[in-house]
């Protein structure tokens, strides 16, 4: 018995531990054509599966002019063809929402907290959107009102994925609030509201505290 419950929680902890790897990883690439996965560059290699179309990936290296290195989402790692055909890589402002989604259930919310100095546990709303934007090389600076003056203005009906959207959550006339349109309407954020990082509708409440929008990528 003392056996079977050693083994069992040796078994949990490779889970969790190759869910913790995988979940790190960004994956980048959509597969736009079914394409064979094998163990090793060659048509000879072991096929795991055929990655569906639709799939994301993430590319680790071209290992020649044939053959890309890669990982599927369940942390498996292997090859793929390297046709232009069978991948596609998503844009910078694509890459921006796939990260943005990653987060979502790592944090708790706090005011005034920062995950690179609280163990990756709590953010606040501009921390949250800072360490998105770290995550591909930008720098911003670290409250929604500083936040809210880079980039350049976008008007409500222009909103890109990508673009940051402020808001005046207490109707006093000041800027206390961030979060990062995805498209279709909707914005990623992190907020009490679900206490951590989730999804909004740009409607009803947030329609009616919305103030600005700045695409910091030009």
């Amino acid at each position: 018995m003392r056996k079977s419950i050693i083994l069992l929680a040796s078994v949990l902890a490779i889970v969790f531990f190759a869910s913790s790897v995988s979940a790190a990883v960004q994956y980048e690439t959509v597969v736009t054509w079914g394409v064979n996965f094998r163990d090793q560059p060659t048509i000879s290699g072991y096929k795991y599966r055929m990655i569906p179309k639709g799939e994301r990936i993430h590319v680790i290296e071209k290992v020649n002019s044939g053959w890309l290195k890669i990982q599927v989402q369940d942390g498996t790692i292997g090859y793929i063809s390297a046709k232009s055909k069978y991948t596609s890589s998503l844009s910078t402002r694509d890459k921006l929402v796939s990260t943005a989604k990653s987060y979502i259930g790592d944090f708790k919310y706090r005011w005034g907290a920062e995950p690179w100095t609280t163990n990756y546990q709590y953010t606040d709303c501009s921390a949250y959107i800072e360490l998105v934007f770290r995550n591909h090389g930008m720098d911003l600076s670290r409250s929604s009102r500083t936040q809210s003056k880079e980039g350049v203005y976008v008007s409500r009906s222009n909103l890109s994925k990508g673009d940051l959207v402020f808001f005046d959550t207490n109707s006093d006339g000041t800027i206390n609030h961030v979060g990062m349109y995805i498209g279709d309407n909707q914005f990623i954020h992190a907020s009490p509201s679900f206490n951590g990082v989730g999804i909004s509708s740009l409607s009803g409440f947030w329609s009616r505290t919305y103030v600005t929008a700045r695409d910091v990528l030009r």
